[in-house]
């Protein structure tokens, strides 16, 4: 029997087929599966129709009860426990063969979250988590004039350039300094992201760098962004996270014998000290903007031909 396909864990129509890997995590449906954050249902609906039964933590009592209402119509309501709570409140006692969070970890306590995350992880077991990130498009936009701005009045906030960002995220950092996570596989997809300009400019300031600056200080930044990007921002780059079991190590060859095997290669490279491997795929997709709420109260304006890269 083939294992079930959940294209919608990354919120991607499709996934090209070299893509099937990281996807397979949630194929592991017999066991105990626990989804972190699940609000809506992104993750839930094609985990409960492959068969699963889902315990879920979600801490809003409205997401909940739009999920409970996209369960409902198709007779899955009996196969989620639904649970107001957050991932902290999850009984330590118990372990999971399968956790899920879709774009939803980064909520747990940064303190306290991995240690957790192993303590309910069980050794064999499989995760999936999966988180967003972009960067501006250099062929969509003039990155030089983007980098000048955030020189001359960019007040210490960093652009969403390719060059300005870490070779891994926030969520690949932390996993490299957890040693109890073990081996981790984590891959990035890549695919043109587009949206309007000022829904990019809100979804730059639900971020912490944006967030934790006055708005006093951002504002002329952001209108100069405004006028230097147009009216659609491309952008680029999602990423996930997958954690693996631990591979099974094959017997060594016999002296003078034949060259070790395919598995006992890859344990090999597996058991170097660095244990984190990212892998880089292009997906054949465009996605939607996501739906972030306009800043009310900001200013629109028409887009002017690229600036100069100074503040307003």
């Amino acid at each position: 029997m083939d294992e079930p396909r959940h294209p919608e864990l990354l919120g991607i129509g499709a996934f090209p087929a070299e893509q099937h890997g990281v996807v397979q995590v949630g194929a592991r449906l017999n066991g105990r599966v626990l989804e972190v954050g699940a609000g809506t249902g992104r993750a839930t609906l094609p985990l409960v129709r492959g068969g699963a039964r889902v315990e879920v933590v979600e801490p809003s009592k409205d997401m909940l009860r739009i999920l409970a209402s996209r369960l409902e119509p198709e007779g899955l309501r009996s196969q989620c426990d639904l649970r107001q709570a957050t991932f902290e409140n999850v009984d330590s006692a118990q372990t999971y063969d399968l956790i899920i969070a879709a774009k939803s970890f980064h909520w747990a306590d940064p303190a306290t979250r991995w240690p957790r995350f192993t303590s309910l992880h069980r050794t064999d077991g499989r995760a999936y988590l999966s988180w967003n990130g972009w960067h501006l498009a250099p062929r969509a936009h003039d990155v030089d004039a983007v980098r000048a701005l955030y020189t001359d009045c960019g007040h210490g906030l960093q652009p969403d350039l390719e060059d300005h960002r870490a070779d891994v995220s926030w969520a690949e950092s932390e996993i490299e300094a957890e040693p109890a996570l073990g081996l981790v596989d984590a891959r990035t997809y890549e695919w043109p992201w587009r949206l309007p300009v000022e829904n990019f400019l809100a979804l730059l300031m639900t971020t912490s760098q944006y967030s934790v600056t006055a708005a006093g200080l951002c504002e002329p930044l952001l209108d100069s962004l405004r006028e230097l990007l147009g009216h659609q921002v491309t952008s680029t780059e999602r990423r996930a996270f997958c954690k693996s079991p631990p591979p099974t190590r094959s017997p060594a060859p016999q002296r003078g014998g034949a060259d070790p095997s395919a598995d006992e290669r890859a344990h090999r490279t597996n058991a170097a000290p660095r244990q984190f491997r990212t892998s880089f795929f292009a997906a054949r997709a465009d996605t939607a903007a996501t739906a972030v709420s306009r800043s009310e109260g900001r200013r629109r304006r028409a887009p002017a031909e690229a600036g100069s890269g100074s503040c307003q």
